[in-house]
């Protein structure tokens, strides 16, 4: 799990995306100076102590930044992307960078930001989505919205297992729903109407999602979902079930 969250670091640093932040939404400066940061804190040359230092500087004005634009009343749009950013940020802090005692002690207080930040988020969701948008715009905004919750809720209780060994079962959790075709955050938008169809959701939630996987009814599973599988059954059950799958 360690290492599939840094992977969200690894490719939004290359590419300006990952599996909960599309890179065709419209990013400001504040991603701008976040993709730098992704960039310099997964190479290896960042690895020297002063590097880090650097890094970990580039991240409190960062911070700082965004503590104010969430003070700022800011509309769904900048919200979603202020948890999305502030995630990665938590990721680099925690588990990227080998920073000192005092710089992680910091990172953990953000943890509960984190947790507020994702709560104003879900209350800010709205049921329904603006009808001037397309099918696709509207597919990636809603989804990005419940991914950003799942995943925020994901890292919190890995950080806490990792600290204390221990994680509460948490019912929110499962309960948090996303598109069960879950391929569509792929599709560009030549053909995206075709693949959507009746243009209506099917949604699912992560605890269907792993119903479904023990029942032995996913042949094939995105890196979200994989994500998600590996979370609540293990790596060694995922690959088990992969091998079953290609034996059959």
């Amino acid at each position: 799990m360690r290492r599939l969250a840094k992977k969200h670091v690894l490719n939004y640093g290359t590419r300006g995306g990952n599996v909960f932040i599309h890179e065709e939404i419209a990013r400001s400066q504040l991603g701008m100076n976040l993709k730098a940061i992704c960039q310099q804190s997964t190479n290896i040359a960042s690895r020297s102590q002063k590097s880090q230092i650097k890094i970990y500087e580039q991240l409190d004005y960062l911070v700082g930044s965004m503590v104010i634009k969430a003070g700022l009343a800011p509309n769904l749009c900048e919200m979603l992307f202020l948890v999305q950013s502030l995630i990665l940020v938590q990721i680099v802090s925690l588990l990227v960078l080998n920073g000192s005692v005092a710089y992680k002690r910091q990172a953990e207080k953000r943890q509960y930001v984190l947790h507020l930040w994702t709560g104003k988020l879900w209350n800010m969701a709205p049921s329904e989505l603006p009808a001037s948008l397309s099918p696709r715009q509207a597919f990636l905004l809603a989804e990005s919205v419940r991914r950003t919750i799942i995943i925020s809720g994901e890292f919190q209780g890995l950080w806490h297992a990792s600290k204390y060994a221990w994680v509460e079962h948490n019912m929110f959790l499962d309960s948090l729903p996303f598109e069960r075709r879950a391929q569509l955050w792929e599709v560009p938008e030549t053909g995206f109407d075709t693949a959507f169809g009746n243009g209506k959701q099917d949604i699912i939630s992560w605890r269907e999602l792993i119903d479904i996987f023990d029942a032995g009814m996913l042949s094939t599973f995105t890196s979200f979902e994989t994500m998600l599988l590996v979370a609540l059954r293990g790596k060694h059950a995922i690959e088990a079930q992969l091998k079953a799958m290609s034996i059959c």
